[in-house]
This record gives structure tokens, C-alpha cells and sequence, in this order.
């Protein structure tokens, strides 16, 4: 399925929110169809460890084809201007990794993205 059928409309694919407990370090979802992400927003609230987050884009074929670098814990980043190097064609795995154990009662990291 084409994700937008018209390459000059912008669809925001449904909020995802990533929960993690006090001693998680991964979270993923999954997205399935065809077109170019956009923008990707993620928010990354105040964990009670200082932790980082890193968002990944893996394609059908298990390789990594976008990776945000580390982002500091409780802040919102647009990353913009992504449609250079995030094609998706198939089934494609975005995941938030952390740098370490959340600690405390944990936390959630949403995440929305934008496809053309």
C-alpha cells in the first residue's frame, strides 16, 4: 500500500508511544508500506537516570537506514528533512534505544512520523 499516494501530501502515521519500565533499554514498532519518511518527532521525557535516547530506521532486510545519533533526556527533536535517506518499502522497524536502564518508574518516549 502506498503510504501517500500523492508525493506533495504529508501523512502523519498514528502516535506511537514506546513505554519503558525502570529497566528497559529497547523499544520498537513497525511500519508497513511504501514512501519517504519526512520528519520524524520524538519526545524523550526526564528519566530518573541520565540516559540518552537513539532512534534507528531498519529496513526489511535488517539494515539500519537512518539513525539519529544520542538525544539528552527530557526534550522534544524534529528530525527534519529526512526524505534524502528513509525510504520505506516494505516492512521497516523503528526502534528507541536508551544508554542505559531508565531507572525509577521508568518512562514514555512517543514518537510521530511524518511520510510523504
Amino acid at each position: 500500500m502506498d503510504i501517500a499516494k500523492d508525493r506533495n501530501e504529508l501523512i502523519l502515521l498514528p502516535l506511537q508511544t514506546l513505554s519503558f519500565d525502570d529497566d528497559d533499554t529497547e523499544k520498537s514498532f513497525d511500519i508497513d508500506g511504501r514512501g519517504l519518511i519526512h520528519t520524524i518527532v520524538m519526545t524523550v521525557p526526564n528519566f530518573t537516570n541520565v540516559v540518552t535516547a537513539t532512534l534507528t530506521v531498519t529496513n526489511q532486510d535488517g539494515v539500519e537506514i537512518y539513525n539519529s545519533t544520542a538525544k539528552a533526556k527530557n526534550a522534544t527533536y524534529s528530525l527534519t528533512q529526512l526524505w534524502d535517506k528513509v525510504p520505506i518499502v516494505g516492512f521497516n522497524t523503528v526502534k528507541v534505544t536508551l544508554s542505559g536502564a531508565a531507572g525509577g518508574t521508568g518512562g514514555d518516549v512517543t514518537v510521530s512520523v511524518y511520510m510523504i
